[in-house]
């Protein structure tokens, strides 16, 4: 792609060339996600003493239900080591259930909303919701379909970035 196309993130700094940050679609996403976390964390800890992965994964189990945790940090695109501290904390504080599962050819555990997940789940939904409307505030639903198919593209896209070669995954 030519550097003077509408796409190249490239300004004039005192040493030349250089990346235009604010048109760069990987630090405009860091940003963006950087934000979404303090303020999620922020929320989360503040409104109900849980923290963002742990409420992902409340959230995921509500969805999916019983899950290994494999599923959970895979499925829900979510780190290993992370998955792993938060669920001692969310099962010592009786959040979730922690259950041998079926014995394949290495040992399993089936991870479940206990009573007291499932009602923190619920008493944050509503907020929750109310907080992803107000991030799409200003957008119409057209506006935001667009947006998600317009992310899921840019993702598809993100192999190609490195020529091809699958995404490492833990």
């Amino acid at each position: 792609m030519p550097r003077n196309s509408i796409y190249a993130p490239v300004t004039e700094g005192p040493a030349g060339e250089a990346v235009a940050f604010d048109r760069y679609l990987p630090t405009v996403l860091s940003k963006l996600v950087s934000e979404l976390r303090i303020s999620a964390n922020a929320f989360f800890g503040d409104r109900y003493g849980v923290t963002l992965i742990e409420w992902r994964i409340l959230s995921f189990l509500a969805a999916a239900g019983p899950s290994s945790a494999y599923t959970i940090w895979t499925e829900g695109e979510l780190d290993k080591a992370a998955v792993s501290r938060a669920l001692r904390g969310l099962q010592g504080r009786e959040f979730v259930t922690i259950l041998p599962g079926t014995r394949t050819r290495r040992p399993s555990l089936v991870i479940d909303l206990a009573p007291a997940g499932r009602r923190l789940h619920d008493a944050m939904f509503d907020e929750i919701m109310l907080r992803h409307e107000r991030l799409l505030d200003g957008l119409s639903p057209g506006d935001a379909e667009t947006l998600f198919s317009l992310l899921r593209r840019v993702r598809e896209n993100i192999p190609g970035m490195s020529g091809g070669r699958p995404l490492p995954r833990d």
